[in-house]
């Protein structure tokens, strides 16, 4: 399940499932919950869609999708995506209006139809296809096709040791060109803000968070690590910063001053200040202008790019 600050169901650390496990109902109580909250949104809002109901988390992937559409555009006539336990399938979504033939998979029936609805509320002429299953099981294999970029956001951080190593290479298997892992930073002030304020409203739950590091497993398994870089630096609502990080208020100073040049003076209250769809733009300007490794220390997520053939097979 994707970690994502505009739910109100952020995770704590829990045992690891096994690799093939059955589908958690927390999982689809999740998703479904998340499916209600969307369909409201829209309901209340004629002419609204996903990207208005989820700006922060579509402008962060925003430019992680430009880079990798721009990549497939230099490389490849058609290139293909697969996401793995896809979600609300934001980067999918956004590579397919780049031109990609994109496909998602999960094994949560209720992500899949949030996934749907929400590409189908974008209005987009290429939308992904989705497929209901487990990318765990044996029988996986025969069900989907090899694609360009095999990629996850918040799946791999639910797996421990060995299953870790299992999981990255099911990835690689099925992809011709590379992987793309993107995970919850749990180290970064402004995930530990989001997480302060879930512990005070009485909103955390437990599932699995476990430690990953992607750049030993590419050197492990002889792949070759092509990017590192983080994203998702902006808070969407003002009650999500919790005020008293040093660290974290001397980044925030700064990126205020950012907004205020791009942006004008509706950002002079910035972080607490409620971000709307319209601030996408500069928002996207101003984290594109902050350094990959203040990215990678700040980011809400952390990504990271490899080429899918092992370096000595």
């Amino acid at each position: 399940m994707a970690v994502n600050e505009n739910s109100t169901s952020p995770s704590q650390t829990h045992p690891g499932p096994v690799l093939n496990a059955p589908l958690q109902p927390l999982e689809e109580a999740y998703w479904s919950k998340e499916l209600a909250s969307f369909r409201g949104y829209i309901k209340e809002r004629p002419g609204a869609n996903y990207r208005d109901w989820q700006p922060t988390k579509w402008q962060s992937l925003a430019r992680v999708s430009a880079e990798l559409v721009a990549t497939g555009r230099e490389t490849l006539r058609m290139p293909t995506a697969l996401e793995l336990g896809c979600g609300s399938a934001t980067l999918l979504t956004q590579l397919a209006a780049g031109g990609w033939k994109c496909v998602g998979v999960d094994c949560a029936p209720s992500a899949l139809m949030l996934a749907r609805e929400a590409a189908e509320s974008l209005c987009l002429s290429n939308t992904p296809s989705f497929l209901l299953a487990d990318f765990l099981s044996p029988e996986f294999k025969h069900q989907i096709d090899p694609a360009d970029l095999v990629f996850s956001i918040g799946v791999l951080e639910h797996f421990d040791g060995a299953a870790q190593e299992e999981v990255f290479e099911i990835h690689c298997q099925f992809s011709r060109q590379w992987v793309l892992i993107g995970l919850p930073n749990l180290e970064s002030p402004i995930f530990r803000s989001f997480i302060e304020w879930a512990r005070r409203a009485g909103r955390l739950y437990e599932e699995e968070h476990f430690p990953v590091s992607v750049p030993s497993l590419a050197v492990k398994s002889g792949r070759r690590l092509l990017r590192s870089d983080g994203c998702h630096l902006f808070l969407s609502r003002a009650e999500y910063y919790i005020e008293g990080d040093p660290e974290l208020d001397a980044f925030y100073a700064r990126l205020r001053e950012l907004l205020i040049c791009q942006g004008g003076e509706r950002y002079r209250n910035f972080p607490q200040l409620d971000l709307r769809p319209d601030d996408i733009p500069i928002l996207q300007s101003v984290e594109a202008n902050v350094s990959a490794h203040e990215r990678l220390r700040f980011g809400f997520l952390n990504y990271y790019l490899v080429e899918a053939a092992a370096l000595h097979p």
